[in-house]
């Protein structure tokens, strides 16, 4: 990361880029992913942003003991 560091970015702006990169997926952020982040200012946008709230799951998809009692009644 130093050449992020040498450009003047703060350390703040470069946390808040890999974030966004790490989540869109990308296992190990470098400069190439970080880079486009910060010049076109996506890591700020980021912060002005309310966090998303994912939606919690309440027992997912559950069969009863009906289905699996099999023909036993």
């Amino acid at each position: 990361m130093s050449g992020v560091y040498q450009t003047g970015v703060r350390s703040e702006r470069v946390e808040d880029a890999c974030r966004l990169a790490l989540a869109g997926h990308v296992r190990s952020p470098r400069y190439g992913h970080l880079h486009p982040i910060l010049a076109t200012g996506q890591d700020q946008a980021a912060r002005q942003r309310p966090p998303r709230e994912e939606p919690v799951e309440e027992g997912g998809f559950v069969r009863g003991a009906d289905y699996y009692a099999g023909d036993v009644k």
